[in-house]
């Protein structure tokens, strides 16, 4: 799978997922993504809307183009600091099986992906997420290191989150799904 191709035209994402990262942009990039929904005949005025996912992925892709991996690295960082999240989430490990949740609550239809944890291993002190969807790989690498780091835990002086290059990945390869490997 491409990354910012959609799995399926009828899955839809909810406008608010977007607007919160497009929050912290400049007033000339959130006007160009704006510009990009009414282009494709919608508006994003209703963070609670559901849209079609390519138009989402559009806008990504637009930042990629205009500003690069950085932007969108540091857009998926941000994410985990303006999700309000429940108190029984209050380890790396919960908050890290926690994301597919809250993807699925953000995307709707059939076939929308996942994020899977594939391995914990708090002794190893490494955990892997299996990423599933057409986001840019780097956006799932900020989005997992936001979460990672906010949930660190207090014994660990940092969190490492790397694409597993060992094997097939979306940004490499144009496979399916992409390995991140948490270290802390």
């Amino acid at each position: 799978m491409a990354q910012f191709v959609a799995f399926n035209e009828q899955v839809e994402f909810q406008a608010g997922s977007l607007l919160a990262l497009v929050g912290g942009l400049s007033d000339t990039f959130k006007a160009k993504i704006f510009e990009i929904a009414e282009d494709a005949g919608f508006t994003l005025d209703d963070p609670q809307a559901w849209l079609p996912w390519q138009v989402g992925l559009d806008m990504y892709q637009e930042i990629y183009d205009l500003v690069g991996e950085a932007t969108l690295f540091s857009m998926g960082k941000a994410i985990p600091e303006m999700v309000p999240l429940p108190p029984v989430i209050d380890s790396l490990e919960k908050v890290l099986h926690s994301i597919n949740e809250a993807y699925k609550m953000s995307h709707r239809g059939d076939n929308i992906g996942y994020y899977k944890v594939v391995k914990f291993d708090a002794n190893e002190r490494e955990a892997i997420i299996e990423a599933f969807n057409p986001y840019p790989g780097v956006f799932d690498r900020g989005l997992i290191t936001g979460f990672a780091r906010r949930f660190k835990p207090e014994d660990s002086e940092k969190v490492e989150v790397e694409l597993d290059d060992t094997k097939p990945s979306r940004e490499i390869e144009d496979a399916d799904k992409s390995f991140y490997v948490i270290n802390w």
